[in-house]
């Protein structure tokens, strides 16, 4: 009987585990200071929306919001509109980097990943 409540509690903890690393943000400041690091990786981001750029014209959309978690700001690459300013958001997508300068990287960006 203890083996298997053992065995029981461990397999619940490493489904926790396992679930909590999916739903874990990257901090800004860690993705800005080493852009190579997270460069064509998927990451997620969570702050407050301090800038925003809609485009919907002639079957174009295209947008932009910039996230600030209290460790940096970054660009989210949305095909979505963004929400308004100063509300919460969440973005999921690919860390781009625009251009590079020898070991400085400029226009670090998230592509956000399409919705299915």
């Amino acid at each position: 009987m203890k083996k298997i409540l053992i065995v029981t509690v461990a397999v619940a903890l490493l489904c926790i585990m396992v679930f909590a690393a999916g739903c874990t943000s990257t901090k800004i400041s860690d993705i800005l200071g080493n852009p190579d690091k997270y460069a064509g990786k998927e990451v997620s981001v969570s702050g407050k929306v301090t800038e925003k750029y809609w485009v919907d014209i002639f079957g174009i959309t295209a947008g932009a919001c910039q996230i600030d978690d209290g460790s940096g700001k970054i660009w989210v690459i949305t095909k979505q509109e963004p929400p308004e300013e100063g509300e919460k958001a969440s973005a999921r997508g690919s860390v781009e980097v625009a251009g590079k300068i020898g070991n400085r990287s400029f226009g670090t960006v998230i592509v956000e990943k399409a919705e299915k």
